[in-house]
């Protein structure tokens, strides 16, 4: 050390940041290039001087006025760019109202409304057309756009139904999970708790966060927005879109009853898509607003003595705007993490028993029309499990939010490695649960869903290696790849074998009676009470028949009665014309083919 140097005036090494000058703990920079102190000793009067230029504030994290944070750190805002963000806000904005009316749409569609609403157009359009050569062009032309129209949708419907949706469809909820998790960790663990680097497009997509896209569009200039901005955006945009969604049951359902079931059954599935997307991201947000960082040498102005752990520029000391966070992120926790799990558990309690009637592919059997189309409102969280699985969506819920943020509330410092081997262990147990519970029907699905979770375990130990940044982000997209190629081998394994096999329905389902092997399935004899269950319906059909021929032998009787009546009317009334008697006039009635004699 340089003669006559004293705590307050000690050097720091560029990447490192001490919260007051009279501390001895140096803390490394999330992003050290914010930390790049301007001078080579500090200066005790200003601890900003120890951050990059135009930085200030805990882990140089925040701007000084007029600069907006980007990813290479703190820049000045123009005028050209001033108008630059304020268009692609614009734009943003209108992002996020399309994918809001793209839902909207997408239930009117698979409730039949547009095809009525079609329908009643063609009918109005068929009115008014005229009739003659136009009208016989418009026809040839309509029907070429019908024939090409039916191309696409055998195209769409049939073929890539059939292959995407039959293989991939499942697989790409696990996927979608597997991300939720793996981009959730990277904060948790590696103290990178806030960043300004750009989002990935998958991350932005698998997180749904409005924060995300607005990283994508850069409209800092004209919206600096932060934790307490992404926190209403993030929960008051999902409740609009429902808000929408009831008001469009409430009309629809008003006007005309012929859509009633299909309608509320569509917009409930599409509800529960949106909990799925959203539903770690807003939950993560939500508890961040309660995690703050207490820096007790910091002086309180410049540097904050409690900060928010996921937001460096928001200071967590008595305020009303961190008040009025509190309260409301408080209500938040009960509307998304408590709520939406409950909403499930209510539907899977209020349909578990037309769940468990159903078994496996016989379920047309089973269930009548009437319980088919009630077990469609829950389709998206039973379709991919088997009857004694059921609930295994609602355990995905809270596996995915306890593993991606549990490290974030035990987290003490950067260098606990608490965190980890928790959710190492975390890990372990999810893995140990998806072999002994086997809840998928496709063994294709299953195999995914271990690798997905099997895979999330290196992403944990390189946290306990201290691996340096570039090489976490060179392992990360090594992760990302082998999940995507895993996924298509699968996908093409399970394909073949179901070619072979002769048949693309889902795997027998276990129930106590089935022995099921690698190559065949032998079904048991039936038990005690399937067997008498089957005698009963027997027994019923026999009667049912018995009742119909005694009731065809009835009617049999009543026509050779009304016959024979017929006959004798027929013998008593009619008499033959006398040839020499022409005083009578005989009158036929064309009606009835016996003649009416008349004196």
């Amino acid at each position: 050390l340089v003669e006559n140097t004293t705590v307050e005036n000690l050097p720091i090494q560029s990447g490192y940041w001490r919260p007051s000058f009279q501390s001895t703990n140096l803390l490394p920079c999330p992003d050290p290039q914010f930390c790049a102190q301007q001078t080579s000793l500090t200066n005790s009067s200003d601890p900003n001087k120890q951050c990059a230029m135009f930085h200030r504030g805990v882990y140089c994290f925040d701007c000084v006025d007029g600069f907006v944070i980007s990813e290479s750190g703190c820049k000045f805002c123009s005028d050209s760019e001033e108008n630059a963000h304020s268009i692609a806000l614009w734009f943003y904005v209108i992002i996020i109202i399309l994918v809001m009316l793209i839902g909207i749409l997408q239930i009117m569609c698979a409730s039949g409304i547009v095809n009525t609403l079609q329908d009643r157009r063609n009918k109005h359009c068929n009115c008014i057309q005229h009739r003659g050569a136009n009208a016989r062009t418009e026809t040839k032309s309509s029907s070429l756009v019908k024939r090409i129209r039916n191309a696409i949708g055998i195209f769409f419907g049939k073929v890539l139904k059939d292959c995407f949706v039959g293989y991939f469809k499942v697989k790409f909820r696990i996927l979608f999970g597997f991300f939720q998790v793996f981009y959730s960790l990277r904060p948790s663990f590696t103290f990178w708790d806030i960043s300004y680097q750009s989002s990935s497009l998958l991350e932005m997509v698998t997180s749904f966060s409005p924060g995300d896209l607005a990283d994508q569009f850069d409209i800092r200039c004209a919206f600096d927005y932060d934790h307490y901005d992404i926190l209403l955006l993030y929960t008051l945009i999902p409740l609009v879109f429902v808000g929408f969604v009831f008001i469009l049951h409430v009309n629809f359902s008003a006007r005309s009853s012929k859509h009633k079931q299909a309608l509320r059954r569509e917009s409930i599935n599409t509800v529960l898509y949106l909990t799925f997307v959203i539903y770690p991201g807003v939950s993560g947000v939500i508890f961040a607003t309660f995690q703050c960082i207490d820096f007790e040498q910091a002086d309180g102005n410049e540097i904050f003595k409690s900060t928010l752990s996921h937001d460096f520029r928001i200071s967590c000391g008595s305020s009303k705007e961190r008040t009025f966070a509190l309260i409301y992120a408080s209500v938040m926790v009960f509307v998304f993490p408590v709520g939406i799990f409950l909403m499930y558990a209510f539907l899977l309690r209020r349909y578990r028993s037309l769940v468990l009637i159903q078994s496996g592919n016989n379920d047309a059997i089973n269930l009548a029309d009437e319980d088919k189309k009630r077990l469609k409102t829950i389709e998206f969280l039973t379709e991919p499990y088997t009857k004694n699985a059921y609930w295994f969506e609602a355990y995905e819920l809270v596996r995915k939010l306890v593993q991606s943020y549990r490290a974030s509330f035990i987290q003490t410092s950067s260098g606990d490695i608490v965190p980890e081997v928790i959710s190492l262990n975390f890990c372990f147990i999810a893995v140990l649960n998806l072999v002994c519970w086997k809840p998928y029907k496709e063994q294709g699905d299953f195999w995914f869903a271990l690798i997905s979770l099997i895979l999330l375990l290196p992403m944990i130990q390189l946290n306990l290696v201290g691996i340096s940044r570039d090489g976490f982000n060179d392992a990360s997209n090594t992760i990302i790849v082998l999940e995507f190629v895993f996924m298509f081998v699968i996908a093409l394994c399970q394909g073949y074998y179901n070619s072979r096999v002769g048949s693309n329905d889902t795997r027998p389902e276990y129930d106590g009676r089935t022995a099921v092997s690698s190559n065949t399935c032998i079904i048991l004899p039936p038990s005690e009470e399937e067997m008498m269950q089957m005698l009963n319906d027997q027994l019923e059909q026999m009667a049912e028949s018995k009742q119909l021929k005694s009731r065809i032998r009835e009617l049999n009787d009543k026509i050779k009665e009304m016959d024979s009546k017929n006959k004798h009317i027929i013998q008593s009334s009619y008499t033959p014309p006398n040839q020499t008697d022409q005083q009578h006039d005989n009158v036929v009635d064309c009606e009835n083919p016996l003649p009416i004699v008349t004196a």
